[in-house]
């Protein structure tokens, strides 16, 4: 079971650094919750339950802290418009695929993966800051350090094993 994800994913021998297993599994936990709010969100719209909508807008400008939530989150309060939330719902999957293939890339070993990790965990890094410098919320400051911990984990051990 130690080599495996969940038992069904087998880990590249490559990957049996507990720093890479470790992110691996973060990615597949936040990919799993990415894919949960979409349905989530599909099941609420399908409903009709807008004022629903808005409370979990409010509910998640208050608590979500990363960039891509935030972006979500300014998705969600348009809610008067059916094709906005369409575009949130679109916007969540992409990213939880994106998630996905970071984590696998990881598990199985993939010598590009640390190096998608890296640019997609830095990409947004300036609006994180700029979010930051702008609300002062501890919880994206703390989101932000461990996204810079998991970028220098990472590209650390991409320059070790470039020499």
């Amino acid at each position: 079971m130690a080599d495996t994800l969940a038992g069904v994913i087998p880990l590249a021998p490559g990957a049996r650094d507990p720093g890479l297993r470790a992110i691996a599994i973060y990615k597949a936990v936040k990919a799993l919750a990415e894919v949960a709010l979409v349905i989530g969100l599909l099941a609420l719209a399908r409903d009709g339950a807008l004022a629903g909508l808005r409370e979990a807008a409010t509910f998640a400008r208050a608590h979500l802290t990363s960039w891509w939530s935030n972006l979500a989150v300014r998705g969600l309060s348009a809610l008067g418009r059916r094709h906005g939330l369409g575009l949130l719902e679109v916007g969540l999957a992409l990213d939880a695929v994106l998630t996905a293939v970071e984590g696998w890339s990881l598990w199985r070993g993939e010598r590009w993966g640390p190096w998608l990790v890296v640019g997609a965990t830095l990409l947004p890094l300036p609006w994180e800051l700029w979010e930051i410098a702008r609300t002062g919320s501890p919880a994206r400051v703390a989101v932000a350090a461990v996204n810079l911990a998991i970028a220098g984990y990472l590209a650390r051990r991409i320059a070790r094993e470039r020499r």
